[in-house]
């Protein structure tokens, strides 16, 4: 198997937008299907509570990373990825530039 990408804030970024938290019948339906982020524009996903599978689209053979309440990924600019529910969930997103 290959392995997972891992991200990490750069440390000049200064978050600009809040959306959320949505129940996971509010999501967006973009969230559920492939997208990415603009060039320049990073984000920040936590599960606030439940449990949702992050999905990296840019790399095959890579398996659905599963977070849990409390967690988080980092997203990087232009890196295509999607969302996958799982029961009941919460989620958060923040954005920075």
């Amino acid at each position: 198997m290959i392995g997972v990408p891992t991200y990490s804030l750069p440390d000049d970024v200064v978050c600009y937008r809040i959306l959320g938290p949505w129940t996971d019948s509010e999501i967006p339906a973009g969230l559920l299907k492939q997208h990415q982020l603009k060039a320049g524009s990073w984000g920040e996903l936590t599960v606030v509570s439940g449990t949702i599978e992050f999905c990296w689209d840019e790399v095959t053979g890579v398996e659905p990373i599963c977070l849990a309440t409390g967690q988080r990924i980092v997203i990087p600019p232009t890196v295509p990825h999607h969302l996958q529910i799982i029961g009941d969930a919460v989620l958060e997103l923040h954005f920075y530039k």
